[in-house]
């Protein structure tokens, strides 16, 4: 399995300058293997709630984009549940290696690659890095 941080899917759905690479990374991907998690579909409302309260997407655009990450659920990305294993082993990541300076959202990333035995694509060169040191393999998709 391939898991999306939300650092790689939006740029799949707002244009950012690696708006291309990561569009062709998703399109080469294996069939069936692409997924990501609650958590991610809940940074990624975030992201579009801040780009509407800054006036940078009308409503329109918003209901577009969260309408399209919903068809791309249904029809190529697994859906990935976040319960309280994730919450237990995001716990247990932060204090067992607080030099890797882990967010939050992050660990709780790093916790459902884990037990789910994905890599991750991820645009956080930090993610990646803690990713690697905690032996979860990750990588920017290829971008780079």
């Amino acid at each position: 399995m391939i898991y999306l941080d939300t650092s790689f899917l939006i740029p799949y759905y707002l244009e950012e300058p690696s708006s291309r690479a990561v569009e062709t990374a998703l399109k080469n991907a294996p069939v069936g293997r692409l997924c990501l998690s609650v958590w991610t579909q809940t940074e990624f409302a975030s992201t579009l709630a801040r780009a509407l309260r800054l006036k940078l997407l009308s409503e329109q655009a918003v209901s577009a984009l969260v309408e399209a990450l919903e068809m791309d659920i249904e029809k190529a990305f697994t859906l990935l549940p976040l319960g309280a294993y994730e919450f237990e082993l995001a716990s247990r990541l932060l204090l067992a290696h607080p030099s890797l300076e882990l967010r939050t959202s992050d660990a709780l990333h790093l916790a459902v690659a884990k037990r789910h035995g994905a890599e991750i694509y991820s645009l956080d060169r930090k993610l990646i890095q803690a990713a690697h040191a905690l032996g979860i393999p990750a990588s920017d998709g290829g971008l780079n």
